[in-house]
Parts: structure tokens; sequence; C-alpha cells
């Protein structure tokens, strides 16, 4: 069996609100990258969350790390097991820190047990750092850095775990538009490199679009749709976001959003949560 990631009536309880109501997704695959969108509060980081196994769930999250191994449920995993199979990356980018960037990912790596002696740590640490153009930045300390390199740091920090699973929440909102397209495509070349798959909450539908294999649309805790990122449709969109738009495709054939118009007041749901400043 190859690598496979499922749920089934997953549901997340916070405060006396039902967060994430019955989520069953059927099996994700080696090579996937999976876009995670929906309007906020929708329950996109929850999700990431509670596979990564940080958030308390009920029903059934599972995980084949690949052949040889046993499909485990992702909640009774041992930390060291997540941490060799799952990287999470939360919203949060790095905290501005006197440690420098080689120090910070060298301790990562120790931190998770997976480091290989000076050595070796140096050489892999170097070539991650050289994927994201942050050679020059290898001994810069953390509070020299602009908040959008402090996000590729955090990136450079998950793919230097080498994990099989990797949940990033929002790993482009820092970033410019080139960094927001070198990070997607460097994440695509990582699956095919390393038989592995990710998700991704993503407020860009265009760039979800464009480089996701298959979207799962959460809205209200539920999943409001699950296909191919070619079969999104403007039905979807406006049930959803509450805005009229059509997609279509442009020159090179990719697919495009183009909003059109945004619903008075049948909308007010998604204005409300646009303005909320907690994100679940």
């Amino acid at each position: 069996m190859t690598l496979q990631l499922k749920t089934e009536n997953l549901n997340v309880h916070l405060s006396g609100r039902h967060i994430l109501k019955d989520i069953s997704v059927p099996s994700l695959a080696a090579g996937e990258l999976v876009g995670v969108i929906g309007p906020n509060a929708a329950g996109k980081s929850t999700l990431l969350r509670s596979l990564a196994g940080l958030q308390r769930y009920t029903g059934i999250a599972r995980l084949h790390a690949g052949a040889g191994a046993e499909m485990q449920d992702i909640a009774r995993m041992t930390p060291a097991q997540r941490i060799r199979e799952i990287a999470y990356l939360p919203q949060q980018i790095p905290q501005v820190s006197s440690l420098t960037v080689y120090e910070l990912l060298l301790a990562s790596l120790q931190i998770a047990g997976l480091s290989n002696g000076a050595e070796k740590d140096a050489t892999t640490i170097s070539g991650v750092l050289n994927k994201l153009d942050l050679g020059e930045y290898a001994m810069r300390p953390l509070s020299e850095l602009s908040g959008g390199k402090r996000q590729l740091v955090a990136v450079a920090m998950v793919l230097l775990k080498k994990p099989k699973v990797l949940l990033l929440d929002e790993p482009t909102s820092a970033l410019d538009l080139r960094w927001q397209v070198e990070v997607l495509n460097l994440t695509r070349r990582y699956l095919q490199e390393h038989n592995a798959l990710a998700l991704i909450a993503i407020h860009d539908l265009n760039l979800a679009l464009r480089q996701c294999n298959r979207l799962i649309v959460l809205n209200d805790g539920e999943i409001a749709a699950d296909c191919a990122s070619r079969e999104l449709d403007s039905e979807v969109i406006r049930r959803v976001y509450g805005v009229d738009a059509r997609i279509e495709l442009c020159s090179n054939g990719d697919p495009v959003v183009l909003l059109t118009a945004v619903e008075t007041g049948a909308s007010q749901s998604v204005v409300e949560h646009m303005n909320m400043m907690e994100k679940q």
C-alpha cells in the first residue's frame, strides 16, 4: 500500500461550538497538492491542526506512510512518529529572535531527533536554504529579516524534516507574488521527489486553481465541495463566499476566477467572518 491519508466523520468541538462537522475525506494519495479553501472561520486551520495531531477530535483520521508501514490512527501516533511523518506549518510566522536562520534550522532538526551529525546537517540545511534563495541569510538573526523572509524560513523548517505529509496553513500570506508561486512550485516538486502529499489552507482562489490538484472547500465546518481543481464551479463559490463569479480559462489554459458581484444582505455572514480577528 502506498502513502494514504483519510478521515471519516471527523468532528471538533471548542468552547461549546461545533467547529468541524463530520468531515469525511476519501483517500488522499502521494503526489497530491490539496488546497483547503473557504471563508474565514470555515474550519481550515482546525482541520490542519487535527491532522497534525495538535487538536483533539472525534471520528477517524488515519495515515498510511507507505510501503512496509501500517495504517495508523493519527491521534494514537507517538510524538516521535508524528514528527517523522507529518510536518505542520502554522499561520503565525516565526517571531523575531536573536537566533540566526542557521541556528534555528539546526535546532529544529535536533529537537525533532533528525540530526545526522554536524557535517550532514550543514549540507542538508544549506540545500534547503538555497532552494528558497535564503543562502545569504543563513547567518543573519531572525530579528533582521522581514516578515516575508521569516515565512520562507518557516517553509524551510518544514522541508528540512522531509515529512511524508505537509500541512501548510496559509504558507504564502506574507509573500510577494513571485514567492507565492515559487513556494507552491517548490512544494509540488517536493511531493514528486519524496512521494509525499500536502494540504494547504489558502485564500487566493486563483493560486489554488492553478497550483493544486484537488480542492476541499469548507464552509461553516462542513465540506461544501471536494473536487479536482478544474471542477470547481461558480455555484460553489456563490454558495460559500456569497459572491457572484465566473470561472474562465486564460490564454494559456489555466482557470481564472473573475468576480462579478457581491451579494448584499445574503452574504452578511461572509462579511462578519472577514472581520473576525480570531481565526479558527
